[in-house]
């Protein structure tokens, strides 16, 4: 359980097989195993403690392994963090880990260079993914939490 650090992001994305967004057949597949996702508290200031429970979880390799969770903690047009967890066999994982204070720029997805961007109050949401790191609309986002200065 940890948040992957910008200096390590572009290693996470390089393992990954799709670095833009998921053909629609991709994610409604995924969406079927990711469960649901809620962030405690529903508050936190840059630099406090988050946890992040995950449940109903399903996902598995062809190799009938859990894959693990990766929580993607992100502000529209701002930027984005990955927390990563093992998933048990009931399906639940839970994160504890601080609201970053820096997060790396969502203009990398783009090809964009590899920054890092202050992370500013506001509401930040959540999404689970498998292989790829795509932040889609807040409105099909799996939990949201306001984050205060």
């Amino acid at each position: 359980m940890r948040a992957i650090t910008s200096l390590t992001v572009l290693a996470a994305l390089a393992a990954m097989p799709c670095l833009s967004a998921a053909p629609a057949s991709a994610a409604a597949s995924s969406a079927l195993c990711i469960g649901h996702l809620k962030a405690r508290p529903a508050s936190v200031r840059v630099g406090g403690i988050i946890t992040l429970i995950g449940d109903h979880f399903s996902c598995k390799t062809p190799t009938n392994q859990m894959f693990h969770a990766a929580v993607i903690l992100y502000r529209p047009h701002l930027g984005f963090t990955i927390f990563t967890s093992a998933v048990s066999a009931n399906g639940t994982y839970r994160i504890t880990a601080r609201m970053p204070k820096m997060l790396t720029a969502e203009s990398m997805l783009n090809g964009g260079k590899d920054l890092l961007v202050a992370a500013k109050p506001g509401v930040y949401y959540l999404t689970v993914r498998l292989s790829d790191v795509y932040l889609p609309p807040p409105a099909q986002a799996l939990a949201h939490l306001t984050v205060t200065g």
